[in-house]
């Protein structure tokens, strides 16, 4: 019997010890699970959460942190077999009580893809940005494409969440060739964020009589700015990742077919 209290509790531990790590954004409250199912995960930052070195073979994890403003609280590498993304999380406070309006969210992702859209990097995947409630949060979705001019800047999948004073952007980096794939991680990872929702975020009015709101406009420029610049980084990094992965296949030695007859 004791022996099999000593194995059912070393059981326990090692349950408790594989759970995956939660991060919080102290900023907005944002809390999600760093687990990817199916996936290896590599943790940017904070340095605080990089678990396994190995998960992070390939990756110059400094230049990669460089590339991030203060604003984003979260940067991490997922990697699958054959296909990787960034996600990154970046946190603002507020203090606006009104919810957003659609006229906002259309007038303000005009003006990221205009901006970046002027360098010949970015063009907006649809004229329209999807407008979504979620556990009492506002949700702007919408997508980013790398020009034919920069075919390997990453394409940029954005979550803008609006909850009780304050605003958060998860945005999903990759590949265009990919984007439907992080569309659906994106949607599994969306769907497990908690974050204090607004009072009266559950639903998107069509416009406001005043103007769109400057602290709705300034934050959202830092949200964004180093987002996009991570990803025209990120962008040439999968092509290396994959370079990488090649490189190594073809050193291996071919199959034994055994001996010959």
């Amino acid at each position: 019997m004791r022996a099999l209290a000593i194995v059912a509790s070393m059981g326990i531990a090692a349950v408790a010890q594989a759970q995956p790590s939660t991060f919080r954004d102290p900023t907005t409250g944002l809390e999600l699970s760093l687990a990817v199912p199916g996936a290896t995960t590599c943790v940017v930052r904070p340095r605080a959460l990089r678990a396994d070195p190995s998960s992070c073979e390939g990756l110059d994890l400094e230049a990669m942190s460089a590339k991030l403003g203060p604003t984003v609280h979260l940067a991490q590498v997922v990697r699958f077999p054959d296909w990787s993304f960034v996600l990154t999380i970046s946190g603002e406070a507020i203090h606006e009580e009104a919810p957003m309006s659609r006229e906002e969210g259309r007038a303000l992702v005009s003006s990221i893809v205009g901006a970046r859209a002027a360098g010949g990097v970015y063009r907006a995947e649809s004229a329209e940005p999807e407008f979504l409630v979620s556990r009492g949060l506002q949700v702007l979705r919408f997508a980013l494409l790398p020009s034919t001019d920069q075919p390997r800047a990453g394409a940029t999948l954005m979550y803008l969440l609006v909850g009780k004073g304050s605003m958060a952007m998860v945005s999903f980096i990759g590949t265009s060739a990919e984007l439907s794939r992080i569309k659906q991680a994106a949607t599994g990872i969306i769907a497990g964020v908690a974050m204090p929702a607004g009072r009266d975020a559950v639903a998107w009015p069509e416009s406001r009589a005043e103007a769109v709101r400057p602290a709705f406009t300034s934050a959202i420029s830092g949200l964004v700015g180093s987002v996009l610049s991570l990803a025209v980084m990120c962008g040439a990094g999968v092509f290396a990742y994959r370079r990488i992965r090649r490189d190594r296949a073809a050193k291996q030695p071919p199959p034994s077919l055994g001996p010959k007859a």
